[in-house]
């Protein structure tokens, strides 16, 4: 019945801490340390809950996410 309605999702690749100065000094081409490795996975969010997990592959001149783990829904 809702099948076909279309969701937006997030892919989360990672987080980062600075200082407030520093975020307010950033200038183009700063570059901002995550805490994923590069191999690491990347968390895929619906409605600010985690849904999957996967790892980042080109799709065309495109990003995409190859689904590694799937996470059960709370009833």
């Amino acid at each position: 019945m809702f099948g076909g309605v279309e969701l937006e999702l997030e892919a989360r690749l990672g987080r980062g801490r600075m200082t407030l100065a520093d975020l307010a000094g950033m200038k183009q081409g700063a570059i901002v340390t995550l805490d994923t490795p590069l191999n690491g996975q990347v968390e895929l969010i619906f409605n600010e809950a985690t849904v999957a997990r996967g790892e980042i592959v080109a799709v065309g001149d495109q990003l995409g996410l190859r689904i590694t783990d799937v996470f059960a829904r709370e009833e």
